[in-house]
Parts: structure tokens; sequence; C-alpha cells
């Protein structure tokens, strides 16, 4: 089922306007979290630190489709008991 999940995300889910829609939010969440720690960290550091958590991001974003989904049909299967 898993592969099956990542299949959906990666070729369908990726592409729905609400899901850009919400990478787009997490994209700025992630600069505005960049943006507190400009004063602390050289330039290098900060460029290494925005590289690392902008790769998290599809990752966590995938994982939060799978958990949803499972979610998902665990109530409906409750549901129908």
């Amino acid at each position: 089922m898993d592969e099956m999940l990542n299949k959906i995300y990666r070729k369908i889910v990726i592409y729905e306007r609400e899901t850009v829609q919400a990478n787009r939010i997490m994209d700025d969440e992630v600069l505005l979290l960049l943006d507190e720690y400009k004063q602390q960290l050289q330039d290098v550091d900060q460029e290494s630190l925005k590289e690392l958590l902008f790769s998290a991001l599809p990752i966590a974003e995938q994982t939060g489709f799978k958990l949803g989904v499972r979610f998902a049909l665990k109530f409906l299967s409750y549901l129908s008991n």
C-alpha cells in the first residue's frame, strides 16, 4: 500500500492546486524561520540550512499525505461498523 500511495502522490496529488498552494505556504514559513537566523549565521551556513530545510519539505508533505489517507480509511472503516 505504501508504494501505491507514493505513486499516487508523485503522479497526481503533487500537481493539485491545493497541494501547490500548501507547498507555497510551507516555503514561506521556512523562509520566515530562516530570516530569524540571518544575524546569527554566515551566508554559507544560511544557505546550507536553507537547502536542508527545503530538502525535508517534500518528505514531510508525502508522509503527511500517506498518514491522512490511512486515517481516512480507518475512519471510514470505523463509521461502517
